[in-house]
């Protein structure tokens, strides 16, 4: 797909642009989203179908319906049948099929529709169009969503055109590092190293091949050492990051205490690559320098504080993933002994949580009574209150 990019218009649309787009548009219009790999297409669902139930609250709610078609196979929808009173061959639905998409109104979300058999892609075609499974008509309601990766990525992600002409194409952009630190990673308390990571290479984790080879490097070499981290075709490797494998290494990252820096090296090596890796490590050996969590509940007023930098970046992090409604006053001391800006970060990163976490609002809302805290938001003009809903 062409991009256009002629600085008035990005090079996609964010998730929370696509949503709001799907969401709006006539029922019958069925969406194509593509996109780099691992960005998180198949995300959208729940909050898309959020979206829709908040926006027609007096509606029958819908439901999602989620199909791998990266794992579908002829014959999963339909099958031929022959009727014996008519002695010909008909298109007999499948019960799932019929109850999610004839009898429910749903959203219909086809994940790597355009990896499916060639029979099945025809299928959607007719489906999503002329909204009917063989000879049965689909809810009134029903609404279709299909992704997909890039055609220029290389893994045969393409439909017929005359299929294609069906519905509407979009490409989803991808996050920033810090974007899905900020409405992901901190959210799902992955690993403060991890977190740390995405931040520092903020920039080049949000950007994508297609861009990176735009600006027409001299040789495969240019464009790996001007983006090491990402996947690109011009550039093949066996690991790179995506923010689905910066998860997975979050895991590994998360078990390092009990299998040992080597094994999760390894790991690493095997989910994001080598140059994340390197990174990362470089980063467990500045952490290795950092209090341990009781260190910092018991003894907040003495536990050791990073100096500014990469370290108070992970120690922020560490400190979101601990922080509970029982030791929030020790979290609140201690984060009072690190630089200003480490202080911000907290905070913003937390209230980024509240509005869908109940322990998460439990601690604010008991913060907010704490005298160092009020002291602390009346000298910086901050507060919580702007985000509550």
């Amino acid at each position: 797909m062409n991009n256009l990019n002629n600085g008035t218009y990005d090079i996609g649309l964010t998730h929370d642009e696509a949503i709001r787009n799907i969401a709006h548009a006539d029922v019958h219009t069925a969406f194509f989203i593509e996109g780099d790999t691992g960005i998180g297409k198949s995300s959208i669902l729940t909050p898309l179908v959020d979206y829709l139930n908040n926006l027609y609250p007096d509606d029958i709610p819908y439901e999602s319906f989620f199909i791998d078609g990266l794992a579908s196979q002829d014959g999963d929808w339909i099958i031929p049948t022959l009727s014996k009173q008519e002695g010909i061959i008909e298109q007999q639905i499948l019960q799932h099929m019929k109850e999610n998409l004839c009898d429910k109104k749903s959203v219909c979300f086809i994940d790597e529709a355009s990896k499916m058999p060639r029979g099945l892609k025809k299928l959607t075609g007719t489906m999503v169009r002329e909204r009917r499974i063989g000879k049965y008509p689909v809810h009134e309601g029903t609404r279709f969503v299909l992704t997909g990766n890039l055609v220029e990525e290389g893994f045969n992600d393409a439909f017929d055109p005359t299929q294609g002409n069906r519905w509407t194409t979009f490409r989803l952009k991808k996050p920033t590092g810090e974007e899905w630190v900020e409405n992901y990673a901190s959210p799902r308390k992955l690993n403060p190293l991890i977190q740390w990571f995405a931040l520092e290479k903020s920039a080049q984790l949000g950007e994508s091949f297609t861009e990176v080879n735009a600006r027409k490097y001299k040789s495969n070499e240019d464009i790996n050492v001007a983006n090491p981290f990402i996947f690109n075709p011009l550039v093949p490797k066996k690991s790179f990051v995506t923010f689905r494998s910066l998860e997975i290494a979050s895991g590994h990252l998360d078990r390092m205490d009990l299998l040992g820096k080597k094994t999760t090296y390894h790991n690493l090596l095997g989910s994001i690559g080598a140059p994340a890796t390197q990174e990362v490590f470089r980063a467990i050996t500045m952490g290795d320098k950092l209090p341990h969590a009781d260190e910092v509940i018991n003894n907040p007023d003495t536990a050791k504080v990073p100096e500014r930098g990469a370290c108070s970046t992970i120690m922020v992090h560490k400190l979101l993933n601990m922080v509970s409604i029982k030791n929030y006053k020790a979290v609140w001391t201690y984060l009072l002994r690190m630089e200003i800006d480490c202080q911000f970060m907290f905070l913003e990163l937390l209230k980024k949580r509240r509005t869908n976490e109940n322990d998460v609002l439990k601690i604010t809302e008991a913060l907010a009574r704490l005298s160092e805290f009020t002291k602390w938001c009346s000298t910086n003009s901050w507060g919580f209150s702007e985000d509550k809903k």
